[in-house]
């Protein structure tokens, strides 16, 4: 279904990034890419607010903005990696 995934030679992968607005129940914001293509690059585009929960792979570990998010109310939901190193 998706060519322009490919990911390897016997796979294609996409990611699929949603914001969901949980008081109606639809999606606000969309962003299907490319596996390859990080998680950062659609969080930049992304408006976060107080309340919101946004959830992460283990594979991005970006403690400053992950604290960032705490301040402004923003709760994260995440796997740690065994080595996390965290207060």
């Amino acid at each position: 279904m998706f060519p322009w995934a490919k990911f390897r030679k016997t796979k294609s992968v996409i990611k699929l990034n949603v914001k969901l607005d949980h008081s109606r129940y639809i999606p606000t914001f969309v962003s299907i890419s490319n596996a390859n293509v990080h998680e950062v690059n659609s969080i930049k585009e992304m408006d976060f607010h107080k309340g919101d929960v946004l959830t992460f792979d283990k594979g991005y570990m970006d403690f400053k903005q992950f604290a960032k998010y705490c301040s402004a109310g923003i709760y994260i939901v995440t796997l740690l990696k065994k080595n996390a190193d965290y207060e």
